[in-house]
């Protein structure tokens, strides 16, 4: 307990550093997966080496939400380092960072994302992307229904937040700014590298995953989430997300040939 306890003022303490090297990991993992796809030696192999990595992916989102869930539904040991590491940044986060977290957690707000999921649906339809319209409206519309079930069903309480940069109500758990911006960025983001040029599509790749961790994380920082509520917000996109573009996929490929 006093071990956990230090980890977290540690953490609160140099909440900064902590940050980037959390975005910069986790960057670096996604631009890695990136390369390991793309070194292979034929377009053959670059189709294994993705659908192995999908696989992997998706397994590891998989194990996540499901751990996540026990220890929250349970309170186990990671809803009490939720809570160490929620104290510790109400008692020493830093002003300055709060103001900066609660400008970055803007553009992972419902209101905003719903403004950007309208406009980018009307332009699919303007341009008769219908299909790919469709699996917008599935997977945005299907990730933020999927997160308020999920919030009715577990009713966890927010931690206290007192410190008046940001307020949030209703149920914490999972986080729907984390999952919002997971299928709002993350669908932008497939849709984007579609079309672009290859040299361009690392660029949006990790422009997107900065995006959306930087999003989640302020939800930690700001003390109106717990970390568990925002890794349960991104593995719970990420895998409807998935779903969604797989399914969307396989129907195409049954229905292009006639």
């Amino acid at each position: 307990m006093n071990e956990m306890s230090g980890w977290a003022i540690w953490v609160a303490e140099h909440l900064l550093a902590t940050l980037v090297m959390l975005v910069i990991g986790v960057c670096a993992a996604a631009l890695g997966l990136w390369t390991f796809i793309r070194q292979a030696p034929t377009p053959e192999g670059r189709q294994r080496r993705r659908k192995r990595v999908f696989i992997a992916v998706l397994g590891a989102q998989a194990v996540m939400v499901v751990l996540l869930a026990l220890n929250v539904g349970q309170d186990g040991a990671l809803t009490r380092m939720d809570k160490m590491l929620a104290g510790a940044l109400a008692a020493q986060a830093d002003p300055a960072i709060l103001q900066a977290m609660a400008l970055v957690t803007r553009l992972g707000d419902r209101d905003g994302l719903l403004v950007l999921g309208g406009i980018v649906l009307a332009v699919l339809l303007l341009r008769k992307r219908r299909w790919l319209a469709a699996e917008w409206t599935l997977a945005t519309g299907g990730s933020g229904l999927m997160i308020l079930f999920l919030k009715q069903q577990f009713a966890r309480v927010r931690p206290e937040h007192i410190h008046g940069f940001e307020t949030a109500h209703g149920w914490s758990f999972p986080s729907g700014h984390a999952a919002g911006s997971t299928a709002v960025y993350g669908m932008l983001c497939y849709l984007a590298m579609r079309k672009a040029p290859p040299q361009w599509r690392p660029v949006i790749l990790i422009a997107s995953v900065m995006l959306i961790i930087t999003i989640g994380l302020s939800r930690v920082v700001l003390q109106v989430h717990f970390l568990s509520d925002v890794l349960a917000g991104f593995a719970c996109a990420s895998l409807w997300l998935a779903a969604c573009v797989a399914a969307s996929a396989a129907l195409r490929g049954r229905i292009a040939p006639r």
